[in-house]
């Protein structure tokens, strides 16, 4: 028998007996990690998932996420067996072919090539260059977009924020802070309404330590290996650059929280000294974390 026809006997033979967080735990069992098609056999019986509460929902999907990242991981593993050779000719032809633009490599592609860089992209995989080797990762757009629908509100949030800020990036390890500091502003303006509005959250703790790093990330930009894209002050005058000084009046006027009256104070500093880094300054942005203390003492140095 057709193994997709007989996941979707088993998918709906399952359903007969209820939508619980069981059913959904046991089906995944039944899955093979090393399988790269299970992971859309795990969406599909997600997507069919019925009268099922927001905490229940929820909770499938987490356990859906824990299986798709096994499975990716199991993907990747095998990929990276193939060739340890960075140049590899097989693996730089599936990377491209998992690329936006892989229509135009089908031409120089054989028919296996082909066949298995859609099965990955068909199950939510996608090509990386890392540190001058090619890899296999998440597709977490993917992900997003097939059960963004399905989960309950604050998990939908979550998910279309994560991902807008997977997109759009965060530091380089060349420029240092890849995205203009307002766009910072606007995520820890995000992240904290988010917190406050959801308390109970089940990543909070994820989500705060991100949110610490985005806030350090604004009061001392992030270091490159070469100069860096958005330095907080002008190399020259010391003084504050307009990008910072736009993110800064972005998140006095929308924050409330106590991270946002102390942007506040610290912008007034600034005004009085001509917005130029002062002693008084670092002295009052050090207070803020023992990492923006050691950049400054390590400045000194």
């Amino acid at each position: 028998m057709n193994k997709l026809l007989i996941s979707v006997i088993l998918l709906f033979s399952i359903n007969l007996f209820g939508n619980s967080v069981d059913d959904y735990s046991k089906f995944l069992k039944t899955l093979k990690e090393k399988d790269v098609n299970s992971i859309s056999k795990a969406i599909l019986y997600f997507d069919n998932l019925k009268d099922v509460t927001d905490k229940d929902i929820d909770k499938c999907y987490y356990l859906f996420y824990e299986f798709y990242e096994k499975a990716v991981k199991h993907a990747n593993d095998s990929f990276l067996s193939i060739s340890q050779m960075s140049d590899d000719p097989y693996q730089g032809k599936i990377y491209q072919l998992l690329q936006p633009d892989y229509k135009k490599t089908l031409k120089t592609a054989n028919k296996k090539q082909i066949a298995y860089a859609d099965l990955l992209r068909k199950n939510g995989i996608k090509g990386c260059y890392e540190d001058g080797y090619y890899c296999l990762s998440k597709n977490e757009k993917f992900v997003t977009d097939k059960l963004k629908d399905k989960v309950s509100l604050e998990l939908k949030e979550y998910l279309i924020q994560t991902q807008k800020e997977s997109e759009e990036g965060f530091t380089d390890a060349e420029i240092g802070l890849s995205i203009i500091p307002k766009k910072l502003a606007e995520r820890v303006i995000f992240w904290e309404n988010f917190i406050t509005k959801y308390n109970n959250f089940k990543n909070i703790d994820k989500i705060q330590g991100k949110l610490q790093s985005y806030k350090i990330t604004l009061l001392i930009s992030a270091g490159g290996m070469s100069d860096i894209q958005y330095p907080v002050f002008d190399y020259e005058t010391k003084k504050l650059n307009d990008t910072f000084k736009e993110a800064y009046k972005l998140i006095i006027e929308q924050s409330t929280t106590e991270f946002g009256k102390m942007i506040k104070k610290y912008y007034s500093i600034f005004e009085k000294n001509g917005f130029k880094n002062t002693k008084e300054t670092i002295e009052f942005a050090s207070q803020f974390s023992p990492e923006i203390k050691e950049h400054y003492s390590q400045s000194e140095q």
